[in-house]
């Protein structure tokens, strides 16, 4: 590569000496910034790659106090779903224990209707009967009366 010097008197003749001065001028001011820049460039690789580190472990570790987040408010959650559970379970018991006692008390209603129907029924029959007995009574009568007073 020829050093800017060389350069500079071979363009010199061809472009003129202020065009040449120039050029060479721009094209080690362009090498100087593309060293510089890739000197830049690394530095920053190095800079990106500490903070993508550094996000990385930040990241991490709000994901983890997410996920402790999360699992104290499912074992919240659960609590409260074993309390509403254990309290329907006990409104169920209350409501089938209340059934139950209203059911016993249809029951004895019941019973104590069909005890009195019986009652009733039998008196009816007794009725009836004191009917038929009469009824016989007085058809024996006749029949006596009939036999003896022809």
């Amino acid at each position: 590569m020829p050093k800017p010097l060389e350069l500079y008197e071979e363009l010199k003749a061809k472009l003129g000496e202020k065009e040449a001065k120039d050029l060479v001028e721009f094209v080690q001011e362009s090498v100087e910034r593309g060293a510089a820049t890739k000197e830049d460039v690394r530095r920053s690789e190095t800079s990106l790659r500490e903070e993508m580190h550094q996000m990385e472990a930040g990241i991490r570790s709000d994901m983890q106090k997410m996920e402790a987040g999360i699992r104290a408010d499912m074992q919240k959650m659960e609590a409260g779903m074993q309390k509403m559970e254990a309290g329907i379970r006990s409104d169920m018991q209350k409501m089938e224990a209340g059934i139950r006692a209203d059911m016993q008390k249809m029951e004895a209603g019941l019973r104590e209707d069909m005890r009195r129907l019986q009652v009733e029924f039998h008196k009816e029959i007794v009725s009836i009967q004191k009917w038929i007995f009469g009824s016989w009574i007085t058809i024996i009568a006749a029949i006596l009366f009939k036999e003896f007073f022809r």
